[in-house]
């Protein structure tokens, strides 16, 4: 994957590395969207969000909702980038994401704790998935 399969949040990233003066990391929460943004997530990826990042999101709401770059690339790409097909998240995308934008001086919606916590949730539950048998 590269940033043609994911959407490219690059112009907001300078955007907000330029009005913050310092790079930005997934944890920013810089970006306010809307429930249409939100929309197209599935419950499966507001968990992940919940135990990667902390955030909350409400199923349905008025107004706008500060969220974090991590938040902004998977709805982004759910809506209209590699994560289209409603499937979870997989490993896969995440390295992919970190990949995407590691040169990017200013920064990545996907880096540090948040690629860690977001690979362990993953693994563990493609674990999960195969039940307590492993032989």
């Amino acid at each position: 994957m590269s940033l043609h399969d994911a959407f490219d949040l690059s112009p907001l990233i300078q955007a907000a590395h330029h009005d913050l003066g310092a790079p930005v990391t997934g944890e920013t929460r810089w970006v306010c969207v809307g429930e249409r943004e939100l929309s197209a997530l599935t419950t499966s990826d507001r968990d992940l969000i919940r135990v990667v990042t902390g955030e909350r999101l409400p199923e349905s709401g008025d107004g706008d909702l500060a969220v974090s770059f991590f938040v902004l690339q998977i709805a982004a790409d759910r809506l209209v980038g590699a994560l289209r097909d409603g499937d979870d998240v997989p490993i896969t995308y995440v390295e992919d994401v970190y990949t995407a934008y590691e040169e990017n001086p200013s920064g990545t919606p996907l880096c540090g704790e948040l690629l860690d916590l977001s690979l362990a949730y993953l693994a563990g539950r493609e674990l999960a998935l195969l039940g307590p048998d492993l032989s």
